[in-house]
């Protein structure tokens, strides 16, 4: 059927937009989908809050907060766990796991205040930046515990990226200030590029060990790159 709702986010099956309708505001929008027709997203309250939603067999339900006025979902995986962010009561943002009606606040590492879900893998893994206003940094949440991804010498460290294996793509600084691709890896965090890189970032990865993104010299512009990790 048509999109009828006044700032609905929709879900097309085929030809035919379903519009999912809203929180009980004026503004709703749709941002993953797993296999199961499973959809996430967030809209406006009545009230102008703006709360997470999972549309399911044609029925939406609020995902709800930490306490504040405002949540947002990102990433649903095939077993219906959604991540995303939230705001405390006290104000602060922080990432978020929906887990079948249960809410676990994600929380930050190092001394960060505020930290925002990436992504979710089918094992449950969430890829998670982190930050104390200053620098960015990155750690994967399993089964309630946090591990620090660590970076390449400089500030900051930005993933982007997790497959199901439990690896993870990104860019960080080096500590001459140069930006790096990199893949961390069972502890191991790999800078991809190469000393005539001036900076690089890498925007996905597969479970083969393929990651791509995108790279530039002193002499050139960004160019696309695919990097063959472990491949001759």
């Amino acid at each position: 059927m048509n999109a009828g709702v006044r700032g609905g986010g929709a879900v097309w099956f085929g030809n035919s937009a379903v519009n999912v309708g809203t929180l009980g505001g004026t503004r709703s929008s749709a941002t993953a989908i797993n296999d199961r027709d499973q959809v996430v997203g967030e809209s406006t309250l009545a009230d102008g809050d703006t709360h997470a939603f999972l549309w399911q067999r044609g029925r939406l339900t609020d995902l709800d907060t930490l306490g504040g006025r405002t949540s947002h979902a990102v990433d649903i995986n095939n077993n219906g766990q959604i991540v995303g962010t939230s705001d405390t009561a006290g104000g602060a943002e922080h990432a978020v796991l929906w887990d079948h009606g249960r809410l676990t606040d994600l929380g930050t590492i190092r001394t960060d205040t505020t930290s925002r879900a990436v992504e979710i893998n089918d094992a449950g893994e969430v890829l998670v930046s982190s930050s104390d206003g200053t620098a960015t940094h990155a750690f994967l949440w399993r089964g309630g515990r946090r591990q620090d991804l660590g970076g390449l010498g400089g500030a900051d460290t930005t993933p982007t990226a997790l497959n199901h294996r439990g690896e993870v793509a990104g860019r960080a600084t080096l500590p001459d200030g140069r930006t790096h691709a990199f893949r961390w890896s069972r502890g191991t965090i790999l800078d991809l590029s190469g000393p005539d890189v001036v900076d690089s970032t890498a925007t996905d990865l597969n479970a083969t060990g393929l990651v791509v993104g995108s790279a530039r010299t002193a002499t050139t512009t960004p160019h696309a790159i695919i990097w063959q990790i472990g491949r001759p």
